[in-house]
């Protein structure tokens, strides 16, 4: 019952702090919806109370305009001149009506602000606050200047209003006045205390209301689970014959009452199957002794020992006693062929060790001659590697012979080049001496028409007469050179082209001389790939005798292994027969016997 009622004192304090918790969210709720539908009651007020003022104002007033949105609130407010405003019986008419406070501001140019010219509200003194100034820190005042309707909250004279303040534009489009209304939030404060404690009393009259309720409902409600916990202490003590109330209900109760119920039937089975698996139990326990015992008998290398079918063997083991008694005829069976083939194994290590020692000493001998083999297949490999390389330098030399047979074939390209310029030089030289002769000869015709002409004026070409006999052995003189200069061109130029001709002798030969070394270059080259290929040869051949030399080494020291083998597979073959010999071998009567004894006394 403790546990019941700590269960239903924990659903009630559940359900009273969800009560509870619901109740202050419940309150909070429609605390704010009541603060939000206050405000939005008194806005509405207060554009009531504005159009109330603006009416009053324009029908008293002339030059007053006022624009209204599609909701009937006012959005601008023009007047052509703000005049005097004398009493204060409009301002106060418009408090009565709205129970509001409102006021009108006009524009002071000296001041630079907002002086309230009549108004209902009053100072903590007793008077109205006439001639006050709108105050140019003011937040209201940047949104009058700009034209601007201000809707909020503001502080007057040192308490806070709801507010609504509409600039009037004058003619230039400024803002020459203000109308003003606002209700006191301490008004709307009271009202909404009020509603406050209103929601307190229906909250709390809910929240009593369910923790009665909760009370009342949880002592019916754990009634049935009361009486489950009296029968599962019944099924804990062992009582499993009565049946578990409230099975016949369908709800959540009547299903566990089932699930409860099947439970104690499933222990009462278990304990049924517990009282039978005891007596299976004891029935094993004697047929384990009785096999056990017959184990240890055959562990002691008693291979005629066998379970009797009067060893009290219950029936469902009947096929285990006759399985280990085949197993002992088995292994008695096995043990006498193992015998057996033990002497064989003997007998037939001792051949394998006559074999493996003859074995031994023929791989010995051929790793000997395979020895010697390799030593000689090292020298001549040693050899084939000298003329390798031997043939190499030679393909080098060839090859340096090559080039400078064809440095040599390009020095003479180069001298005949040379040759055949001279050829040319020399043409060139025999074509001025033929200028210079014809020179010459000019210089002499003229020098016999100068004599002649000369001859002809006297006295006076004597002087001229000299000059042109000079002259004219000038040009005899100069033809004379010209002609030994063609001569000695003429000597040159023989000589020169039979330079030429031996020089391209030379060449043919010089070509025929780099076709032989060419030939011969290859041929030795050949020759080096020869011998180097087959030095590869003779070394993979000794590396081949090396390996069988190796694998022969491997074989003999594997052949006194197998001799050594041979002799301890003798030494193991004797006492494997020494081993068996320990077994007993009594016939299956007495064994039978035998384990019968055991029987009765396992009984």
């Amino acid at each position: 019952m403790k546990r019941f009622k700590s269960l239903r004192l924990q659903v009630a304090c559940g359900v009273i702090l969800i009560v509870f918790a619901t109740a202050v969210a419940l309150s909070a709720t429609l605390e704010r919806q009541s603060e939000q539908a206050l405000v939005k009651a008194a806005q509405a007020r207060q554009d009531t109370s504005l159009r109330i003022l603006v009416d009053r104002f324009m029908q008293r007033y002339d030059g007053i305009t006022a624009v209204y949105d599609a909701g009937g609130s006012i959005e601008r407010v023009s007047w052509g001149d703000l005049p005097a405003i004398e009493g204060h019986e409009l301002i106060d008419g418009v408090g009565r009506i709205s129970g509001e406070t409102a006021t009108v501001f006009a524009w002071d140019p000296a001041e630079g602000d907002f002086i309230r010219r009549t108004t209902n509200i009053v100072k903590p003194d007793g008077n109205r606050a006439v001639g006050t100034y709108l105050g140019t820190s003011n937040p209201v005042f940047a949104s009058m200047m700009e034209g601007e309707i201000f809707r909020g909250r503001a502080v007057i004279l040192g308490n806070s209003y709801l507010t609504i303040y509409v600039p009037i534009m004058g003619p230039n489009d400024q803002p020459i006045g203000i109308f003003y209304v606002g209700v006191a939030e301490a008004e709307i404060a009271a009202a909404l205390q009020a509603q406050r404690f209103s929601a307190m009393a229906v909250i709390a009259g809910f929240v009593i209301f369910a923790i009665l309720a909760t009370f009342f409902g949880l002592r019916l409600a754990l009634r049935p689970l009361v009486r489950l916990e009296r029968a599962v202490r019944r099924i804990s003590e062992g009582e499993l014959d009565r049946p578990v109330d409230g099975i016949d209900r369908s709800d959540e109760v009547g299903r566990i009452a089932s699930t409860v119920d099947g439970f104690r039937l499933s222990l009462k089975d278990a304990r049924l199957r517990d009282e039978e698996d005891a007596l299976r139990r004891e029935e094993q326990e004697r047929a384990v002794e009785a096999l056990s015992q017959s184990m240890s008998r055959l562990a002691d290398k008693d291979l005629g020992c066998r379970i009797p079918q009067a060893a009290g063997f219950p029936p469902e083991y009947e096929r285990l006693r006759r399985d280990f008694n085949a197993v002992a005829e088995n292994l008695a069976g096995a043990v006498a062929d193992i015998s057996r083939v033990s002497a064989n194994v003997e007998s037939t290590a001792s051949r394998i060790g006559s074999m493996s020692n003859d074995l031994s000493l023929r791989v010995e001998k051929q790793a000997a001659s395979l020895e010697e083999t390799v030593a000689g297949l090292d020298l001549l490999t040693q050899s084939g590697d000298q003329i390798a390389t031997r043939a190499s330098e030679a393909d080098g030399l060839a090859g340096e012979s090559r080039e400078l047979s064809r440095e040599s074939g390009a020095v003479l390209d180069r001298a005949v080049a040379a040759i055949a310029e001279v050829e040319a030089a020399s043409d060139q030289i025999g074509r001025i001496v033929e200028v210079i002769e014809d020179i010459a000869f000019q210089t002499n015709l003229l020098a016999l028409n100068a004599g002649v002409e000369a001859a002809r004026a006297g006295e006076a070409g004597k002087g001229f007469s000299v000059v042109a006999t000079e002259v004219r052995g000038l040009a005899h003189r100069a033809s004379d050179s010209a002609g030994e200069i063609r001569n000695l061109v003429q000597s040159t130029v023989n000589q020169v082209r039979d330079g030429s001709q031996l020089v391209r002798d030379t060449g043919t030969s010089i070509v025929q001389v780099l076709e032989k070394v060419h030939a011969l270059g290859s041929l030795v080259s050949a020759i080096a790939t020869d011998v180097e290929g087959q030095a590869r040869s003779m070394s993979e051949i000794n590396v081949g005798m090396q390996q069988l030399d190796v694998a022969t080494q491997e074989s003999a020291a594997l052949a006194a292994e197998a001799d050594g083998a041979s002799q301890e597979l003798q030494s193991e073959a004797r006492a494997l027969a020494h081993t068996l010999d320990s077994f007993s071998h009594h016939d299956a009567a007495e064994g039978e016997a035998t384990g019968r004894a055991v029987s009765s006394r396992a009984a």
